[in-house]
């Protein structure tokens, strides 16, 4: 039955997911922390962008370069992450 075999397999996804949802997630914050005081920031906020729009319009574009580079690595600690939990 495909429903069983879904119900059986919410654990096992949750727990691979959040580990790599959490380091993500603390990769980005602390790009976007460093993005946001950089001068260009400073020549939009000047230009008349809001404080949100300038951080998403350019910080968060700069910020996500670092999680972009790190995806290859976490991807293949997601395939080791995935044979320890079976």
């Amino acid at each position: 039955d495909l429903i069983d075999r879904l119900r059986h397999l919410v654990l096992p996804i949750m727990t691979l997911a959040l580990h790599q949802i959490a380091m993500s997630a603390m990769t980005l914050r602390a790009a976007l922390h460093a993005e946001v005081h950089r001068p260009y920031m400073t020549t939009a906020l000047a230009k008349g962008l809001t404080f949100a729009q300038a951080k998403y319009r350019h910080a968060l574009v700069n910020a996500l370069l670092p999680l972009i580079a790190l995806f290859g690595g976490r991807l293949g600690s997601a395939f080791a992450g995935a044979i320890a939990v079976e």
